[in-house]
């Protein structure tokens, strides 16, 4: 009787937890997951990259002053990162208040942003477009940093598909830009409408299937919880079940009285399994993995007699052998898949898995000591959370490339260079070619990153090792004075080889921001690597100074590009292409020096000021500063 009624109830068992297996599967590989993730990476920076790329055409189309479009640039780029900035930090402390409802919160806030770029859209084509292009930028700036302080947690698995298809959204932006130019060339509208518009669609697409996602995933989160409940209550029901029948010891010899023991799923509690090997039975134990297979014997060792346990072997050996051979054969491989790790990729595979930042499984960092030597217990390795202090220490380096990096870059590109050294109609081959060699910088240090490993390693003292990436600083440094003195020195000999020669400009244009983006990623890529304790692990005060340090990155940059815009104010007020009117003809060059970082310092704190009174509209329709007619 109880070899007949064992089998249902165990096949019972089995699909039942196939089943809650196979949805969490489903989930973690379904193509929901991976495109919500790609489609909302690709398109969360596309009005940032439209502006970037297509920064001439967008001011001709706007009908901007020639003179002022570099100061509309750098005002619209300041403000909209200190919006973005608050927005970010609005939404972490919403989501300290409700932390279980982040996505609610997060699809609430993709609608938003998709509203308010079909705003954008629509601004776009109304009368006064520069003024209300401007402030819907601004406000879709907000809500784009709103919506990113719940979109990067809840990707935090899938942060290499996010990489890629934000660098794919950029190269192909870029590509369709360098298409229009050879088919469409010279009409700015067509061009930023065409980009409006492509934008659009898959900000709407990417809106669909990010709320379908959250969907699922609360979906999962539900029934895994009650699940979990379940699982619970029938454990604490078996639990109490053998006290129960402590007190009929008749049971044990019947073999129908085993029945109730089978019924209550035996399986949540394997651990009796590992204790319990009965010599009576050794071939099922050594041809079954007794953790894959529970259910049999933790069922006949409830009952605790030898005829059950002899009943179950008979059983199991009544069965066909086909089967079970080749479950076994199964259960090798995967105990020597356990041992030795997957199996390793195809070449051109492993090429992709690099490409992307993935890598094959490799063994634990726990099972390896320092020296080499396997199977060290974690017990042995003692793991102590770095301090603030010392992580602190250990990244300064790193963060002041950050700061170097991307704010300074800020500062220099696109106000000065090119703008206000060339012509806006010379300016657009400038930002295509220099866009093209930060892509692949950035691709080659990202190619260097995956396969080079001491690179994710914490980097040992300055300035030794990767702290070396300082150098590349050089050609930054080497270029400043000569973009001064071609600013404040409109008779010399570097002015005259400067103004209005794309090539010249083009190459410092290169220079700047090439060398630049290295310090800055190399920044970033150190603080991640010398963040991580001796053991390679990041505690609790390495993620803090982590996220501390991509809000101060934003806090810096909105400071450079107010400072971009200030000083390019305050130079058009005293210098013009002919004569030198500032009063700095009888002062030596530091105290020049420090009266353009003063007067910049302070228009930049007025300009600052009056950005809420809609100062932008003195910079659009200031008819004074025009240069020469839009083109």
């Amino acid at each position: 009787m109880a070899q007949s009624n064992q089998g249902p109830a165990i096949v019972v068992i089995q699909n039942g937890m196939a089943s809650k297996k196979s949805w969490k599967e489903w989930y973690g590989s379904s193509w929901i997951r991976y495109m919500a993730f790609a489609s909302v990476a690709m398109c969360m920076y596309l009005p940032d990259q439209v502006t970037t790329v297509a920064s001439k055409h967008l001011t001709v189309a706007l009908n901007i002053p020639s003179a002022n479009t570099g100061v509309y640039c750098t005002k619209l780029y300041a403000t909209k990162t200190l919006v973005n900035f608050i927005g970010s930090l609005i939404t972490v402390g919403v989501q300290m208040l409700f932390t279980k409802h982040i996505t609610t919160i997060s699809c609430i806030s993709m609608v938003l942003m998709g509203i308010t770029r079909i705003a954008l859209v629509v601004s776009f084509f109304l009368p006064n477009a520069a003024v209300g292009f401007y402030i819907t930028f601004i406000v879709h700036s907000f809500v784009r940093g709103s919506f990113e302080s719940t979109f990067y947690p809840l990707g935090a698995d899938d942060m290499s598909t996010i990489s890629l298809s934000f660098k794919g959204s950029k190269v192909a932006l870029w590509a369709i830009q360098v298409l229009m130019d050879v088919i469409i060339a010279e009409q700015a509208t067509w061009m930023i409408a065409s980009h409006l518009v492509i934008m659009l669609l898959i900000t709407l697409l990417a809106t669909v299937v990010w709320i379908v996602h959250c969907k699922f995933k609360d979906a999962q989160s539900e029934e895994s919880n009650a699940v979990e409940e379940k699982e619970e209550t029938e454990q604490a029901e078996h639990k109490a079940q053998p006290v129960a029948e402590s007190g009929q010891p008749g049971k044990g010899a019947d073999g129908g009285a085993s029945e109730p023991a089978v019924s209550t799923k035996p399986a949540e509690t394997p651990k009796p399994l590992s204790t319990t090997k009965p010599a009576e039975t050794p071939k099922p134990l050594g041809n079954v993995k007794p953790a894959e297979t529970p259910k049999p014997v933790a069922a006949d060792t409830s009952s605790g007699t030898s005829a059950e346990l002899n009943g179950a072997s008979v059983s199991q050996d009544a069965s066909p052998s086909e089967p079970k051979s080749s479950d076994a054969k199964t259960e090798e491989k995967k105990d020597e898949k356990d041992a030795t790790g997957e199996k390793a990729p195809s070449a051109f595979k492993a090429f992709l898995m690099r490409l992307v930042g993935m890598r094959p499984v490799k063994p634990k960092e726990h099972q390896r000591c320092q020296n080499g030597c396997c199977n060290l217990s974690e017990k042995l390795v003692v793991k102590r959370d770095l301090t603030m202090w010392q992580v602190i220490r250990r990244v300064i380096s790193p963060f002041f490339m950050c700061v170097c990096g991307w704010p300074l870059k800020n500062f220099f590109i696109p106000g000065l260079l090119p703008y206000t050294l060339v012509d806006r109609s010379l300016c657009h081959p400038i930002n295509i070619v220099r866009m093209f060699f930060t892509f692949i910088v950035t691709f080659v240090i990202h190619f260097m990153k995956v396969n080079i490993e001491s690179m994710g390693k914490p980097w040992g003292r300055a300035p030794r090792g990767w702290h070396m990436a300082w150098l590349f600083f050089i050609p930054t440094v080497a270029c400043m004075p000569f973009i001064y003195i071609a600013l404040h020195y409109p008779q010399g000999v570097i002015f005259q080889r400067l103004h209005d020669n794309p090539l010249n400009v083009g190459i410092l244009s290169v220079m700047m921001s090439g060398s630049t983006t290295i310090i800055d990623t190399m920044g970033y890529i150190g603080i991640s690597a010398c963040s991580k304790n001796d053991q390679g692990e990041r505690g609790n005060n390495s993620v803090r100074f982590i996220a501390i340090n991509s809000f101060v990155m934003q806090l810096i940059a909105s400071f450079t590009y107010r400072m971009s815009a200030g000083y390019q104010i305050i130079r058009r007020k005293y210098v013009d292409d002919v004569t030198n009117s500032a009063p700095t003809d009888d002062m030596s060059w530091i105290a020049g020096l420090w009266f353009w970082i003063s007067s910049t310092l302070s228009q930049s704190g007025y300009d600052f000021v009056h950005e809420f009174d809609g100062n932008i509209r003195e910079f659009v329709n200031d008819s004074s500063q025009v240069a020469a007619p839009a083109s």
